[in-house]
């Protein structure tokens, strides 16, 4: 499984020939720099448009349950009044629990964390504002205990709307920042021994 970055919350995953993309981006200055023709769309905003998709992807923009080849993935519905229009997302593939939690604002609760067992890969918003901020992110990643963490939605260049910096969640979690064009992850090396954690730069 190959993982980039696209930009924010905007994740591309590839496996097997199939493309998983999860967020795109609807800001202009990245979601004009690339067309993708996925295999399978998750959106995690309720309503949010959709530019510069190229075929016909199975799109899921809607808790529940789905599967499509031999990805299973669930829309979790949240329940703060303030995400009740933000979907997170878990995706089961190559035996690999995979979690995007979206642009929510506030945590997850007890009840769905303990429901969602072993994750392996989180992608966790971190900028605050309208998203999760760095301490926040702390929080749910020390619950959730993953074995690699992928920060996403904070301030890029260009971005009209204002996050926090990469640099406050790494100095929240004491660690620095050093980012790769993409992630490789197979079963057969996770270990669980401790949690990673690793920056994309956007592509």
């Amino acid at each position: 499984m190959i993982i980039q970055s696209l930009g924010l919350g905007a994740i591309k995953i590839k496996n097997q020939g199939q493309i998983i993309l999860i967020d795109p981006a609807t800001d202009d200055i990245y979601s004009k720099k690339w067309r993708l023709k996925p295999d399978i769309l998750l959106v995690s905003r309720v309503n949010q448009p959709i530019k510069n998709i190229i075929g016909d992807p199975f799109i899921i923009q809607s808790p529940g349950e789905y599967q499509k080849n031999d990805i299973l993935i669930y829309g979790i519905q949240t329940t703060s009044k303030q995400d009740q229009s933000v979907i997170p997302y878990y995706l089961e593939i190559e035996e690999m629990n995979i979690l995007h939690l979206g642009a929510i604002k506030d945590m997850l609760t007890e009840k769905q964390i303990n429901e969602l067992g072993d994750i392996d890969v989180l992608f966790v918003p971190v900028g605050g504002n309208f998203v999760l901020d760095d301490e926040k992110a702390a929080k749910i990643i020390a619950e959730i205990e993953p074995e690699i963490v992928v920060p996403i939605y904070y301030q890029i260049p260009g971005l009209q709307q204002k996050l926090n910096s990469i640099d406050q969640f790494c100095e929240e979690m004491g660690i620095k920042k050093r980012s790769i064009d993409k992630l490789v992850v197979k079963k057969k090396d996770l270990n669980k021994e401790e949690t990673k954690i690793i920056i994309l730069k956007a592509g």
